[in-house]
């Protein structure tokens, strides 16, 4: 299957993606030791790059799943409120900004 014909380019935890692409058939090159990372594609397989967190920001979640999304935020002590179905679009606090007691809302497409 040509790596052109599927969308990757997804945000997660790195078992998760490995497991898949494992199960798939799909090469990949893993970079990184991260829990936390991103998928890119190109010709010769998917490349997995890992994503900075750090513990007194809000993290980036979007494009993430609500699950992997919900649980990373869980670990930061950040309660949210989900607002739709599919993959996060939107978050209602910049990405880096400093955590506060408020609820994150997180848009869902």
């Amino acid at each position: 299957m040509p790596l052109s014909c599927c969308r990757f380019g997804n945000y997660g935890h790195r078992s998760d993606f490995k497991e898949i692409f494992q199960h798939i058939g799909v090469p990949f090159k893993q970079e990184t030791k991260g829990e936390w990372i991103r998928t890119i594609a190109d010709h010769s397989g998917v490349f997995i790059v890992p994503v900075q967190n750090i513990k007194n920001l809000i993290p980036d979640v979007r494009g993430m799943g609500l699950r992997d999304a919900m649980f990373l935020l869980d670990d930061y002590g950040i309660k949210a409120i989900p607002v739709g179905r599919g993959k996060i679009v939107r978050q209602s606090k910049d990405p880096g900004s400093i955590i506060s007691n408020e609820n994150l809302i997180l848009y869902l497409e």
